[in-house]
């Protein structure tokens, strides 16, 4: 994903894969026939997930990510 954005910063590239994924999901459970409700089940799983993710980022960066830094200093 660094070649094809590489001006982004890091939480835009994210956010792009994020929303691409929310799309993916959404274009292989409800088909291209219907946008509205196609739109709808986009809307859904990136609501659905977002809570999710951002409950992960901050365990990560909390108490994960530290350890691995210590690890990799010593």
């Amino acid at each position: 994903m660094l070649k094809l954005l590489p001006l982004l910063e890091e939480s835009k590239r994210n956010l792009v894969v994020g929303v691409a994924m929310a799309l993916s999901t959404a274009l292989n459970n409800v088909g291209m026939a219907n946008s509205g409700e196609r739109f709808t089940a986009w809307l859904n799983g990136l609501l659905a997930a977002l809570p999710i993710a951002l409950t992960l980022m901050v365990t990560v960066s909390m108490t994960i990510k530290p350890k691995i830094e210590r690890f990799l200093r010593s």
